[in-house]
């Protein structure tokens, strides 16, 4: 019997060798069936791009999808601005050159942005900016204009400007995009 209960053991250490021995050339052979899939790491310029055209394919889309349910680009502008609410104070902490920092922040993330400022003083700024993607527009065909989307980030501040007792005004002007940011009278 006891003999019976040693082969019993053996026999069982015996499988889990073979087992252990044989698990690492299943392994190799499903590795040899399904190859590691390498994966490049971006470098801080091509994710910068990458961010880049990311973000314009998400404002592209919805623009596209506010046509598609017969609205504008004016229509998803205001409603973006909207949406932004939370992320400004509450009005009466609020300057011109506060926002213009917050939309400055935001538009840097263009390759190519400039941002010029005309004329300064605490209750309004002048001021011109071009390349804050709408040139991405001009060469895709993706269903929406340059036009419509300088539309939409006109609605969009416009909209978070009133919310926050400012008032924003735009005008193109060849390549710049004039613009005034100043307190409510």
């Amino acid at each position: 019997m006891h003999l019976t209960k040693t082969s019993s053991y053996l026999s069982l250490l015996l499988i889990c060798t073979m087992l252990l021995v044989s698990l690492p050339r299943h392994a190799h052979a499903q590795r040899n069936k399904y190859p590691i899939i390498q994966l490049n790491t971006l470098s801080a310029h091509q994710r910068w791009i990458a961010a880049e055209e990311s973000q314009l394919y998400i404002v592209a889309c919805g623009i596209s999808y506010a046509k598609f349910r017969g609205e504008n680009a004016e229509k998803f502008g205001i409603w973006t601005g909207k949406i932004a609410f939370p992320f400004y104070k509450p009005a009466d902490s609020l300057t011109p050159t506060l926002f213009l920092q917050a939309m400055f922040t935001n538009l840097q993330q263009f390759h190519g942005f400039k941002l010029k400022i005309l004329d300064a003083n605490p209750a309004c700024i002048k001021g011109r900016l071009k390349n804050y993607g709408n040139h991405f527009f001009t060469l895709c065909n993706m269903g929406v204009t340059e036009d419509e989307y300088i539309r939409f980030f006109y609605k969009k501040w416009e909209t978070i400007a009133k919310h926050i007792a400012l008032v924003y005004k735009q005008e193109r002007d060849g390549d710049w995009l004039n613009f005034t940011i100043s307190k409510k009278e």
